[in-house]
C-alpha cells in the first residue's frame, strides 16, 4: 500500500528538483509544462520506500512534523476523492508485458502525477494503473466546494491530455467523511485513507465510462454548480464538457441510485 507521507515528500522534492533543473516556466504560457518535467528516476523508486528516504535526506521538510501529528492521531476529514485508471488496463497487460509494460506505465504516470500534483491533490495509493487521490486536509486547506473543483479541473486535465492515446481513463470522483489510519503492526509507518466513501467509489469506478468523469446523482460534486461547466481552459486550449443522463445503479452499500458521466465531448 503507497506510504502516503513518502508521496507527499516525493511532491515536495519533485517540485525542488524541478527548480534545480532550472525550469520555471509559466504554467498559463507553457501548454506542455508538465511534460518537460524528467520523472523517470522518481517513479522508478516507489517501491523502495527507504531509497526515497535517502534520497531525499537533505531537504527540508516544511509540512512532515504536522502531517505525521495528523496522521498519528487518526484524524477525521471531509474531502474530495477521485480514482483515475486505464481503460481495459487488464487486456493491455495480455498484450504488452516486460520493459515495453515498464515503459507504457513510465509514460501514463508522467503525465498524470504531475497533473494531480499542479491542482492541490495527493497520491493516497498506486495499484498498478490505478490512482487514488486526496483533495483535502492534512495536505490542502478549502470548503468543500473548493476542494471539488480543484478535482473537477484536475480530472479534465487528465482527460483531456490522454483522450486518442493508447492510454484512455475512465475517472470516479466522490467526496464524504474519511479517517486516515496507521498500520501499527507494521515497522515502519504505514498509512491509508479509510471510510465508506472509498468504498463507494471503488464501486462506482467498476461501472465507470472512459473519457469522462463519473460521480452519483444528487452527491456534492453533482449539486455543486461550480463543476461540470460546458467549457474548461487548459492553458490555451478548450476543452468542451457534455452531462450524460443519469443511469440507474445497485451497487451493494451504495445508497445513491443513479450514476451519472461528464463527458469530453
Amino acid at each position: 500500500m503507497q506510504n502516503m507521507l513518502l508521496t507527499h515528500s516525493l511532491r515536495e522534492n519533485y517540485y525542488y528538483n524541478r527548480d534545480l533543473q532550472g525550469f520555471y516556466p509559466d504554467v498559463q504560457d507553457s501548454p506542455n509544462y508538465f511534460q518537460k518535467i524528467h520523472l523517470e528516476y522518481f517513479l522508478k523508486h516507489y517501491q523502495n520506500p527507504q531509497k526515497i528516504a535517502d534520497s531525499f535526506a537533505h531537504l527540508p521538510s516544511r509540512a512532515d512534523a504536522r502531517i505525521a501529528e495528523f496522521f498519528e492521531g487518526q484524524k477525521s476529514t471531509h474531502a474530495a476523492i477521485m480514482l483515475v485508471s486505464i481503460k481495459d488496463f487488464k487486456q493491455k497487460c495480455d498484450r504488452i508485458r516486460g520493459k515495453r509494460l515498464s515503459a507504457y506505465l513510465d509514460k501514463y504516470y508522467n503525465t498524470v502525477i504531475p497533473i494531480i500534483y499542479k491542482h492541490g491533490g495527493e497520491i493516497e495509493k498506486i495499484i498498478g494503473d490505478s490512482l487514488v487521490v486526496v483533495f483535502g486536509l492534512p495536505f490542502l486547506r478549502d470548503y468543500l466546494d473548493g476542494l471539488l473543483i480543484r478535482a473537477d479541473n484536475c480530472a479534465k486535465e487528465i482527460i483531456y491530455n490522454l483522450m486518442g492515446t493508447n492510454k484512455e481513463v475512465k475517472i470516479s470522483l466522490h467526496d464524504g467523511k474519511i479517517m486516515y489510519y496507521r498500520n501499527r503492526l507494521l515497522d515502519i509507518p504505514e498509512y491509508a485513507v479509510v471510510g465508506k466513501p472509498i468504498s463507494d467509489l471503488f464501486q462506482l469506478d467498476a461501472i465507470s465510462e472512459v473519457n469522462g468523469i463519473n460521480f452519483f446523482v444528487n452527491s456534492s460534486y453533482d449539486l455543486n454548480p461550480n463543476c461540470q461547466t460546458g467549457q474548461y481552459r487548459i492553458v490555451f486550449r478548450r476543452s468542451h464538457w457534455e452531462k450524460m443522463e443519469g443511469k440507474p445503479i445497485y451497487l451493494e452499500g451504495v445508497e445513491y441510485a443513479k450514476f451519472a458521466v461528464l463527458k469530453c465531448a
